[in-house]
């Protein structure tokens, strides 16, 4: 396109020129109105004029109305560059005949886009100034209905069209006075939009009609047409001492309706008696104008829908990518582009798989992706580990999710959300050498304190009295808890990182159990509950030992110190078809709910009923012990390990029994996503396991 620039900052200048040519148009630059006027009436097409407000000599406002007013076939496409952007200055600006408008300090993307419409507004243009001019040609005995046609589709407000449509009624029906009103049904009143000829109505302008009063709002109530070439003795007709002194004789009221729908009244006063073909002619012309305005209407609609639906895609932070049925990119959103590195403009049209993988575009086979696939199946889909390719090379990780668009019940293109995962990744990545770093950095202290504790406790520094004593076992063993914990956090850093290394083998589950119960029992009695242990012999398990053990030894745990003192804490194992189950059913309190959505992947704390702070890390092993101890990887789909919690959860209306499975996929979280851990007499904790085979 040939854009005109008039700009009397010569940096504003210099940098708007740079970006327009960087776009691929031809330049023309003016330092104020009159020379950018000059250059205008000088070159024989102008496409697009970016003008400044306030320049000297003549300013921009005054500019836009001169080539308004040159009203040449070949229409020119005008936006106001400025800081001036109150809505006094906009109307204003729209009132002068501007286009659009674009906002100081320039922002590139913003003129690249308004260029793109204004490169499709001056073709539409281009096509309807030929179609016009061919129809002229073609039919010239019906060029009022030609002329009414194409203004109702040329670009301008609607007043200023139906303002041509009534100009051009009087003149080719030799009428005295022409006037054109648009239904408002909220409030169920006809308002005159615009009129031609002399001056109408001395009894009042008639801005707004009610349905039913005077003959125009006749004509309305009743959608039928109502003529006469003798107004003076037609009853229904009122004005007729205006009529008597203007000389006029004749009145057509038309009304103007769509598929029954009142849309406004066209109403026309001649002073010669109007003929079967004026009055033919007036009707085409009003259903012309009917469609005409009902399309504005719905152009409206749509203009203020699209509007909304562009702001809103444009403030989104995630990518928006559209496909139509073949695959190739229709619509792409500024974060898209940002994401990408390449612009609407450059995709559109291109393949999916060129767009988001440029590099690679040539290598993928057809059908691969998934947005493609997602047409193909007309289903949604989710995506959380990939990657996209930018347009200089470069990769990054994306999730995204890819929802088919359906017409009449087939699948006509695709959309798709994606958000760049690298930041998370990130995060991602320093929580795990955060938890890893200071886990290691806190085991050497940790060892040190353990060792001098246990020099003291066996009176290698010399006999200790019965209190010394005391103060010195609790010590050990809270040094020996921290020393648990610490090995629980390097335990999810591996499991998150997927360093951590498993050793698969037989375990025989009831000397696990054996063994767990002499290490609880002496725990349990401090709390006065009843531990007991019921083991088949000869049960056997695939799995780590380490991990395994860490398991049942966490639901014991938690069993004993969520048990009340008099209660009775119970393991027992059994096998079903190919799974050993040990269950571990407890007598306990409420505690709150250990809530992690997967994502979060954090060590959440823990309290009990008398809000104790507790070690949220071992509930967290349970998630990702359970896959840890698996069979070897071709049992995963026939045997997978995982825990439930069963229990009567009478409290709060849930109803009974109440039971939650954690998913066998999943992150290292606590155990499942309860609303509420509720009191349970009794309640069970189940970790399942996949049988050893012989």
């Amino acid at each position: 396109m040939r854009v005109l620039i008039a700009e009397d900052d010569p940096v504003s200048r210099t940098i708007l020129r740079h970006v327009v040519e960087k776009f691929g148009h031809e330049c023309l630059v003016a330092e104020d109105g009159v020379r950018a006027w000059e250059l205008y009436r000088s070159t024989p097409s102008v496409n697009v004029v970016i003008s400044d407000w306030m320049m000297p000599g003549m300013d921009g406002l005054e500019l836009c109305r001169m080539v308004r007013r040159e009203n040449r076939d070949e229409y020119t496409y005008f936006m106001f560059l400025t800081a001036l952007g109150d809505r006094e200055h906009l109307l204003t600006g729209l009132e002068a005949g501007a286009d659009d408008y674009l906002a100081k300090p320039l922002d590139r993307a913003e003129l690249q886009m308004r260029l793109v419409a204004a490169s499709r507004v001056t073709s539409l243009h281009r096509q309807l100034t030929e179609q016009k001019a061919e129809l002229v040609q073609r039919s010239r005995q019906a060029a009022l209905g030609e002329y009414v046609s194409v203004a109702l589709i040329e670009s301008g407000s609607l007043p200023v069209i139906l303002r041509r449509c009534a100009e051009a009624i009087v003149q080719h029906l030799d009428a005295a006075c022409v006037r054109i009103w648009t239904f408002n049904d909220e409030d169920g009143i006809l308002e005159l939009q615009a009129g031609a000829g002399v001056s109408c109505f001395p009894d009042g302008p008639l801005d707004r009609v009610a349905v039913g009063e005077s003959d125009i709002g006749l004509v309305a109530r009743e959608r039928r047409p109502r003529w006469t070439n003798d107004l003076l003795n037609a009853p229904w007709m009122s004005g007729k001492d205006w009529a008597r002194r203007i000389g006029v004789v004749a009145f057509a009221g038309h009304p103007l309706t769509v598929e029954g729908r009142l849309v406004g009244v066209l109403g026309a006063f001649a002073r010669e008696p109007l003929g079967e073909d004026a009055f033919k002619t007036l009707a085409s012309v009003a259903d012309t104008m009917a469609q005409g305005i009902e399309r504005k209407r719905v152009e409206r609609q749509l203009r203020h829908q699209l509007d909304f639906t562009r702001a809103i895609t444009d403030s989104l932070s995630s990518g928006l990518l559209a496909l139509d049925a073949k695959g190739r990119v229709t619509f792409m959103n500024p974060a898209a582009e940002r994401m990408l590195g390449s612009t609407e403009s450059e995709s559109l049209g291109k393949g999916i798989r060129e767009v988001v993988s440029p590099a690679h575009a040539d290598a993928s086979p057809p059908g691969e992706h998934p947005l493609l696939e997602s047409m193909r199946t007309g289903w949604t889909l989710r995506v959380d580990d990939d990657s996209f390719g930018r347009k200089d090379g470069t990769v990054f990780p994306v999730a995204y999710t890819a929802s088919p668009i359906f017409e009449d019940g087939q699948v006509v293109g695709s959309v798709m959300a994606f958000q760049d995962m690298t930041k998370l990744r990130e995060v991602e990545e320093m929580k795990q050498q955060f938890v890893s770093t200071v886990s290691h950095e806190l085991r050497t202290p940790l060892t040190s304190i353990r060792g001098y504790l246990e020099a003291l406790i066996e009176d290698e520094a010399g006999p200790l009295n019965e209190e010394q004593r005391e103060y010195a076992e609790i010590s050990y063993r809270n040094a020996k808890r921290l020393e648990m914990l610490v090995g629980d956090l390097l335990t999810v850093s591996r499991l998150d990182s997927g360093r951590l290394n498993m050793n698969v083998e037989r375990i025989e589950i009831d000397r696990v159990l054996r063994q767990l119960e002499e290490e609880f029992r002496p725990i349990a009695e401090d709390k006065g509950l009843a531990l007991s242990v019921t083991a088949v012999s000869g049960l056997a398990v695939n799995g780590d030992r380490l991990r395994t053990v860490q398991v049942l030894s966490n639901l014991i745990s938690n069993a004993i110190k969520f048990s009340h003192s008099g209660r009775d804490v119970r393991v027992g194992v059994r096998r079903s078809g190919e799974q050993v189950i040990v269950e571990v059913t407890d007598q306990g309190g409420r505690h709150p709910c250990l809530r992690a959505p997967p994502i979060d992947r954090a060590i959440l704390p823990r309290f009990d009923g008398e809000r104790r702070p507790g070690n949220g890390a071992r509930f967290v092993h349970l998630e990702g012990d359970r896959r840890a101890t698996g069979g070897p990887s071709g049992d995963r789909e026939r045997g997978r390990n995982r825990v439930d919690l069963q229990g009567d959860a009478a409290r709060g209306g849930i109803g009974a029994p109440h039971q939650e499975r954690v998913p066998t996929r999943g992150y290292a979280t606590c155990v499942g996503n309860l609303e509420e851990i509720l009191t349970s007499r009794p309640r069970t904790a189940k970790a399942f396991f996949s049988t050893c085979r012989q």
